[in-house]
């Protein structure tokens, strides 16, 4: 079933949902800040150094206080290893609080305001891993209307979250899922979903189904833990997190 063009096909379509990638060019203009969100995955920081690099913004938010395998919350490992790829220390902000998206954006946004007092009209250009880029978008449209943001996810290679396998394919149904679910709670901004995404994921949905059925003492898609070894685990995320909400 994984090698069905059919099923390669709808999780593409369910990863570009999930995954928004903006143009940060623009007019040129620098943002406020580039908000990396904690997770186990080493992408958001090389992303976030890399756009750093670029001139897009002057800042970066690591937010995230989810303790990694060495103990250390994510924000700091990420404001770390920002600094092994030349983002000057002085320019990091680091918040150790937050430990799910919602709170992720709140108490970032709080973090920068307190460093860089707000006179409205900020900017922020989101770095996250991709399967969660969309509902941080839909988080910042509920709390912080008036902020302008773009999103640039944290892909492991151009375009792509994570190679298709049963695993990643859970991931995306289940943080699709998660959009109507935090919605439903007040967490984030209604969400609408094309039909050709709720498509593609009722068609996961029995891919993930199958494999359940084939191999039923084999790893839940939805239950797998980032790290896996079929999963984002082969291409630079940490061990060590409990599955963020």
């Amino acid at each position: 079933m994984l090698d069905d063009l059919e099923a390669r096909n709808a999780y593409a379509t369910l990863a570009a949902f999930l995954a928004p990638l903006d143009d940060i060019r623009g007019d040129g203009a620098a943002a406020t800040a580039i908000m990396c969100f904690g997770s186990r995955d080493l992408h958001v920081p090389i992303t976030a150094a890399e756009i750093f690099h670029q001139g897009a913004a002057d800042l970066v938010v690591c937010t995230g206080g989810v303790e990694l395998l060495d103990g250390r919350p994510e924000a700091d490992v990420f404001a770390a290893h920002l600094v092994t790829l030349g983002v000057p220390a002085h320019r990091i902000i680091v918040e150790r609080e937050s430990t799910h998206t919602h709170d992720n954006v709140v108490f970032g946004m709080e973090a920068l305001r307190t460093a860089v007092p707000s006179t409205g009209g900020e900017s922020v250009i989101s770095v996250a891993w991709p399967f969660v880029a969309r509902r941080g978008l839909a988080t910042f449209a509920l709390r912080y209307p008036d902020v302008a943001v773009r999103s640039v996810p944290a892909f492991c290679r151009p375009g792509e979250p994570a190679p298709f396998t049963v695993v990643t394919g859970g991931w995306a149904v289940d943080q699709l899922d998660r959009l109507g679910h935090y919605a439903a709670r007040g967490d984030i901004a209604p969400v609408d979903v094309p039909a050709e995404v709720a498509a593609a994921a009722h068609h996961l949905r029995r891919v993930m189904a199958w494999h359940r059925a084939d191999d039923p003492g084999g790893m839940s898609p939805s239950g797998a833990r980032p790290g896996s070894v079929d999963g984002p685990g082969m291409h630079g995320v940490l061990e060590g997190a409990v599955d963020r909400g």
